[in-house]
């Protein structure tokens, strides 16, 4: 992933969950903030593996260290994929 700053917009998040998702019922990128705040994003599905979402103005609103996992339900199966940490910068004004 390339370096990130606090406002980016149109940047594709993708994860990989290394499982066939294509049935998924849910699909959601679940993020903790720096400040340890939790919360989730609303995800689309690509290849058939992968989780995507794209950034707007509000998403990254806080810099230093974000952590991520998949989340899908398929069926009667709920699962995580492994955590992946990705560095927000502050933008100089």
């Amino acid at each position: 992933m390339s370096k990130s700053y606090i406002g980016d917009e149109g940047v594709a998040l993708r994860l990989n969950t290394g499982i066939d998702i294509s049935g998924a019922s849910v699909k959601k990128i679940k993020y903790k903030k720096p400040d340890g705040t939790i919360g989730d994003w609303d995800a689309a599905i690509v290849d058939s593996q992968k989780l995507r979402v794209i950034t707007d103005a509000d998403t990254w609103d806080q810099d230093g260290n974000w952590i991520y996992h998949a989340y899908v339900e398929v069926g009667t199966k709920k699962g995580y994929g492994d955590a992946v940490a990705h560095m927000v910068y502050a933008l100089f004004k």
